[in-house]
């Protein structure tokens, strides 16, 4: 995976066009028909006199999953993501540094109309490959409360493992596979940093809380 600034992408590859759609509208304001928009907003005190202004992500809530089978496994998706390979902490200035795989609960936005219980049940279907039986609602993350208003359902989905699924990759998703772990192997996994996805480690947080694990 190779990450470029759209605006250097454009001056080699003018008639390129951008697959996410964000358009920019007149207040600064950036919007998508799927994954919402990005609204500039400004911190007032309580006169309404502004101190700062920032973004908030203004998404669609869908779901987190997290699939678990008969035998107590968690399913992980092996995905591709514009993150550092190597030094978490490093500026992002060189954008050659960006791209690595990163071991996480599948999740999505929903469709039109649907509910997050049955969001929940189809991305773990599409993303895990394996028949949902039973969704079972664990909590809410707000993955940053200082840009994300919203709170995103956290599932426990429980999946038959006599038909997991083996998910071809991705191209869109940069899905490349999906992994069956243990819990004593997931909890390592976090000690280990072997899982960096903030989101993953807050839904695995419900589960060990809050389930019989």
């Amino acid at each position: 995976m190779r990450i470029r600034r759209l605006k250097e992408v454009l001056k080699e590859f003018p008639d390129f066009v951008t697959r996410v759609g964000w358009r920019l509208d007149f207040g600064g304001d950036l919007q998508n028909p799927k994954l919402g928009e990005i609204v500039r907003v400004v911190i007032c005190r309580d006169d309404g006199t502004p101190m700062w202004d920032q973004f908030l992500h203004n998404e669609p809530i869908g779901a987190i999953c997290v699939p678990v089978n008969k035998k107590g496994e968690i399913g992980l998706i092996i995905v591709e993501r514009p993150i550092f390979k190597n030094d978490p902490e490093f500026p992002l200035s060189d954008f050659s540094k960006l791209g690595a795989l990163s071991i996480e609960c599948p999740r999505g936005f929903p469709f039109k109309g649907e509910r997050s219980q049955e969001t929940a049940a189809r991305e773990t279907d599409e993303e895990i490959g394996s028949p949902v039986s039973e969704s079972i609602l664990l909590g809410h993350i707000r993955p940053n409360s200082t840009f994300h208003p919203h709170a995103i359902p956290v599932y426990l989905v429980k999946v038959d493992e006599d038909f997991q699924g083996i998910t071809p990759p991705d191209v869109n998703e940069k899905i490349l596979r999906v992994e069956w772990f243990t819990v004593s192997r997931v909890k390592e996994m976090i000690r280990k940093d072997e899982i960096i996805c903030g989101i993953t480690k807050a839904a695995l947080c419900h589960l060990f809380c809050l389930a019989d694990f």
